[in-house]
């Protein structure tokens, strides 16, 4: 509501989502392995907008090499997608140290692979508990030690976070992404969002009635618009459920 324009992606298998009021959605009786990613390119940082969509395109294009458990493969892919962003970022100076954030998942019937880098969150229910934050949140009020003597990133003025993806040559320490396994049995309900959500709206608001209300994606998204929109919001709701 506040922005001219829009630095998140997100990707549902082979489908890249970009610019304004983007929505798709999916049904399947049966599946193998699903990948799912929401991207935030990092305010204040040249060419958001193009940090995101190459995270989200990059992924797609290593989709054949993820496998849910693998997390030795998911890292190894964010990492590649950090070294493209990284290498892009040196080849003009109009995507000079442009960085992105990254919320992934690769989710079969019965288990999840999780990854983050950042602040955009992933947050998960099991049955018909409320949803739970799974992601680690790079930022310097966060419990991960972090040294932040090689700099900070800045994103919304109101906070900041300490690692991303991508950061041009200035970037001096490694990428660390955050990656777990999860064993769930049907039914569970899965999240993945921007901080344009979180940020606008109370965690305590949405928690369980993503489970016990059924709240799909467009329904959070109108929640962040109605309490400002100051950010750009992306999200993904995913569900199995039990037969």
């Amino acid at each position: 509501m506040a922005r001219r324009t829009n630095e998140d992606a997100i990707l549902v298998e082979q489908w890249v989502g970009l610019g304004d009021a983007d929505s798709h959605g999916i049904t399947r009786s049966s599946f193998a392995d699903v990948l799912l990613a929401v991207a935030d390119g990092v305010g204040g940082h040249s060419a958001g907008e193009i940090a995101s969509r190459l995270v989200a395109e990059r992924l797609s294009l290593m989709r054949s090499s993820l496998v849910v458990g693998d997390i030795d493969a998911a890292t190894r892919a964010i990492m590649c997608v950090d070294e493209d962003l990284r290498a892009k970022a040196s080849s003009h100076p109009s995507f000079f140290n442009m960085a992105s954030t990254l919320a992934m998942a690769l989710v079969s019937p019965d288990a999840l692979t999780l990854s983050n880098v950042g602040d955009s969150r992933i947050y998960f229910s099991m049955g018909s508990s409320d949803l739970r934050q799974m992601s680690k949140d790079d930022s310097p009020a966060s419990s991960r030690t972090t040294s932040l003597s090689d700099g900070e990133i800045t994103g919304r003025s109101s906070h900041l976070i300490t690692q991303a993806l991508g950061g041009g040559a200035l970037r001096r320490t490694r990428l660390e992404p955050h990656t777990l396994h999860l064993r769930s049995p049907a039914p569970w309900t899965l999240l993945l969002c921007s901080d344009g959500l979180t940020d606008e709206v109370d965690e305590r608001l949405f928690v369980a009635d993503v489970v016990t209300r059924g709240y799909v994606a467009d329904d959070l998204v109108a929640m962040a618009l109605d309490a400002g929109g100051r950010d750009n919001v992306s999200v993904i709701v995913a569900r199995c459920i039990a037969r």
